[in-house]
């Protein structure tokens, strides 16, 4: 057996926003030169939030890096789903990463994130889901739900010594990133609990089991009995609605532009529940912002405000 590394890129895409790519040369932990595509007005999709810039609603930006506990599944000649680990340590969090797993002499040419074992061998149908109702943590900011697929982009030498591999991976799902600003009303200072997005019944399978065939990258969604309702619960310790509070969820695509998607904001104290029309489809690989600003809301027709006497979510 050897180690064989990867050095993992991604091309990615923000809504809104229009991307080119720089090339330029880094180098990265084992001082090899390898070179990153950069996004020109936003950082790329990685795999958990950079708290410095992922508030920055202003300029669409939305930093999100790789840490020590990620891990992706390889495939490559006759290796089929070998696991490959990266060397950052618990404290890094790293735009690029180097990514090592035993794959004997084979070329790798596919990979997904997040590995699993029980993601399959048949690099055609491996297996993932999204789940209806997803939990993001203020503390560790991780990403519930987020796949990425990825392809053999370039060949590291050292003379003609092959050192690694270069893969850039793409976003296979949409990503939502859901802020909630109490700032001014009656639920400033309570602890925001959940955000309940319910998109029109008929054609938004928005949740469910899937397989996606790294080779085409088609995917193929089994939707689940709620495939319409998206339930974002808040946990950690910076929930408390003395300011923003952003989370992250992964959502299938579809399409739903000028539909009405009914929001219900879960606190402590309150239960907000309004509709609004939704101004774009949902595509694979975007970032899409849904700022709620509660005073823009509250008192408005059509709009409701509960007690909430259990203080708990409703999903």
């Amino acid at each position: 057996m050897k180690n064989t590394i990867i050095y993992i890129f991604f091309s990615a895409a923000v809504l809104f926003t229009s991307c080119n790519a720089k090339e330029e040369p880094i180098k990265i932990n084992d001082g090899k030169i390898a070179i990153i595509a950069r996004m020109s007005e936003s950082d790329v999709t990685k795999t958990i939030v950079d708290e410095s810039t992922s508030h920055d609603y202003a300029s669409g930006r939305t930093g999100l890096m790789w840490n020590s506990e990620d891990e992706i599944g390889v495939f490559g000649g006759t290796a089929t789903n070998v696991q490959f680990r990266n060397d950052l340590t618990s404290t890094q969090a790293a735009g690029v990463a180097s990514f090592t797993g035993e794959i004997d002499d084979q070329i790798p040419e596919f990979a997904y994130y997040p590995y699993s074992a029980k993601a399959g061998t048949d690099l055609t149908k491996i297996q993932g889901e999204v789940p209806s109702v997803q939990t993001f943590d203020t503390d560790t900011r991780r990403i519930p739900s987020d796949y990425k697929i990825g392809g053999l982009s370039k060949t590291v030498k050292d003379g003609e010594t092959i050192t690694g591999y270069e893969f850039y991976f793409t976003n296979i799902l949409s990503l939502f990133c859901v802020g909630v600003d109490a700032t001014g009303t009656d639920l400033a200072g309570s602890e925001l609990k959940s955000v309940k997005l319910t998109f029109p019944a008929t054609g938004a399978l928005a949740n469910g089991k899937f397989t996606i065939n790294l080779k085409t990258r088609a995917i193929s969604l089994e939707a689940s009995t709620t495939p319409n309702v998206m339930t974002l619960n808040y946990s950690g310790s910076k929930n408390k609605l003395n300011e923003k509070v952003i989370g992250y969820m992964s959502c299938a695509p579809f399409s739903a532009s000028g539909q009405n998607v009914t929001i219900e904001v879960t606190t402590s104290s309150y239960i907000v529940t309004f509709s609004t029309p939704l101004k774009t489809d949902f595509a694979p690989g975007f970032i899409y912002h849904f700022p709620i600003t509660l005073k823009d809301w509250i008192g408005k027709e059509g709009v409701t405000m509960t007690p909430n006497e259990g203080g708990t979510p409703t999903n």
